[in-house]
């Protein structure tokens, strides 16, 4: 092959690998987060065929760059082996281990979204696209979801018409979603200035009404605590002591505007769903029926700490562990840590959460590295992205929702790469 056909080449199968790429994650959410296996199926070979389709232009034409299977980078080989791991624990512990498998299949796409992440977000300029990309996959998604709730479009599902869950079929999965994009969308409009501002502030705004219409209270909690340790951190990065009292002053700002628009019930169903905090009602209130749930998970686990009893094994395994008088069965632990114990047990679920909260450690003290400047907020508006919807899994159950749990692995990936633009090259357009 002629240098310059290789050249062409190599340009056509980058972009159609960035295009096929963004092209998933942006319609992983239509499907109501991916919840059908059919479309799981169908999206876990799409993401086989991206990784081959990368380790083909890599190893045809003779590409420098790393491939995903690289054994002298941990990152890229200890999550291929928990994976290993957990697909012989499918048929070793669970007691129905197909069933098991049809959940490995999920962990197994989000990790090669990860690679993808990984391998694309090398270069500067795909970089740059995928954080786009990324950002706006939540704004249309919000901006959708806001059309219907205002009657704008007309859409049928489940939902009740004054929660904001646009194609997701549960409110809190769709805010599970924008903790992902906003803070991302955050960082671009931070790093930049005048009239460049505009559309990401505009999408920021839109993202932030969808997010708090969405009426979900795990993601509100989570979303206020995130921004308060953004703002802490800050506080201690060089240079940034200023900007740290402006983001711990905006999340002031934010508590009191919500808290005021809560209790002028300007909006009923916000009102209405922010005092049930502090309701119990058994089944469906926030805390009272979760720790019930809760606490039985945990004996479930206790039971079996070490390995577990399989993946997808809570809708069998927790029958003998129900609370007398609970009447209602739950095919999830409304906490997606507790539910990984009880399932994987301590050993895999242990390496999968310390994996994760080293990662998101790591982007965050980048805030402390004088020599960058944009790259260093986009990340870390990212990482917090990453934090948030993390917490936001020990109040409910996004990590099991197909399209989040991609998404979320995705950003992790972009986490990975190191960042080597110096700020004498790259300079800050933003304040």
């Amino acid at each position: 092959m002629s240098l310059m056909s290789r050249t062409d080449l190599s340009r056509f199968s980058a972009y159609a690998i960035l295009f096929f790429s963004l092209s998933g994650l942006f319609l992983m959410p239509l499907f109501r987060g991916v919840i059908y296996p059919v479309e799981r199926t169908l999206f876990t070979a799409m993401s086989l065929f991206l990784l081959i389709l990368v380790e083909w232009r890599n190893l045809y034409l003779g590409s420098r760059r790393e491939h995903w299977l690289d054994f002298k980078r941990p990152v890229l080989i200890l999550p291929g082996l928990w994976l290993f791991g957990l697909l012989i624990h499918c048929f070793v512990v669970s007691r129905f281990p197909y069933a098991s498998l049809l959940r490995w299949l999920d962990f197994c796409s989000a990790l090669i979204w990860f690679y993808l992440a990984i391998i694309l977000g090398r270069d500067e300029k795909r970089r740059g696209i995928l954080f786009w990309g990324i950002a706006s996959i939540g704004t249309f998604y919000a901006a959708h979801a806001l059309l219907i709730y205002f009657g704008v479009l007309q859409e049928s599902w489940w939902e009740k018409p004054e929660f904001v869950s646009g194609t997701f079929v549960n409110h809190n999965h769709f805010a599970g979603l924008l903790q992902l994009t906003l803070f991302v969308q955050a960082s671009l409009f931070y790093t930049r200035a005048g009239e460049d501002r505009f559309l990401p502030g505009l999408g920021l705004l839109i993202q932030l009404a969808a997010f708090v219409l969405a009426l979900s209270r795990g993601s509100w909690l989570a979303f206020f605590l995130s921004l308060f340790v953004l703002g802490a951190v800050m506080l201690f990065a060089p240079g940034l002591r200023k900007r740290g009292f402006i983001v711990l002053f905006s999340w002031f700002a934010s508590v009191l505007a919500f808290l005021g628009l809560v209790y002028s019930r300007m909006v009923p169903a916000l009102s209405e769903r922010f005092f049930s905090f502090f309701q119990t009602n058994a089944q469906f209130e926030f805390m009272d029926f979760r720790i019930r749930l809760w606490k039985s998970t945990w004996e479930a686990f206790c039971d079996s700490w070490l390995f577990g009893h399989g993946l997808r094994s809570f809708e069998w395994a927790m029958l003998p562990y129900r609370s007398p008088g609970f009447e209602y069965l739950f095919d999830y632990a409304h906490n997606d840590w507790l539910q990984f114990l009880m399932e994987m047990g301590l050993v895999f679920a242990l390496c999968l959460s310390l994996g994760i909260l080293i990662l998101l450690i790591r982007s965050m003290l980048r805030l402390f590295d004088t020599r960058l400047q944009n790259y260093r907020f986009e990340t870390v508006g990212m990482a917090f992205g990453c934090l948030c919807l993390s917490l936001h899994g020990l109040t409910d159950f996004n990590l099991h929702i197909y399209g989040n749990l991609c998404l979320y692995f995705f950003c992790l990936g972009l986490l990975v790469n190191p960042i080597r633009q110096p700020e004498k090259i790259r300079t800050r357009t933003g304040p």
